[in-house]
């Protein structure tokens, strides 16, 4: 698959939310791309859901290979944290795993003060 360029990137930002490997040359969008929890709290309604963690994974994988590079990573931090085994990779377990254990109330949603606890 080709780089997104122009246009396209932009519109894959809008459309999706996410920095891919395609869109990492175009400094000014990636600039304009939130990078926070609401990146992750798709309804708005303050806390992420499992499928709202899911979906995250699943579009942030851009180039569909089951994990997520570091360079596909939208959020401000967390990354390393997240990569336990240090290859520079989050795989579903990796990523599943984190909501576990950052769901500090046990109430199955994360809360902005939860997240890369």
């Amino acid at each position: 698959m080709g780089k997104f360029t122009g246009v396209m990137c932009a519109a894959a930002i809008a459309a999706l939310g996410v920095v891919g490997t395609g869109c990492d040359d175009e400094p000014e969008l990636i600039a304009n791309t939130p990078t926070g929890f609401d990146v992750i709290d798709t309804n708005g309604d303050g806390r992420v859901s499992t499928a709202e963690w899911n979906a995250a994974f699943n579009t942030w994988d851009v180039n569909g290979d089951g994990m997520i590079a570091q360079s596909e990573y939208v959020l401000n931090g967390g990354f390393t944290t997240l990569d336990v085994d240090a290859n520079g990779l989050l795989t579903a377990a990796e990523w599943n795993a984190a909501f576990g254990v950052w769901d500090l109330d046990g109430d199955g949603f994360l809360e902005p003060g939860e997240l890369f606890y």
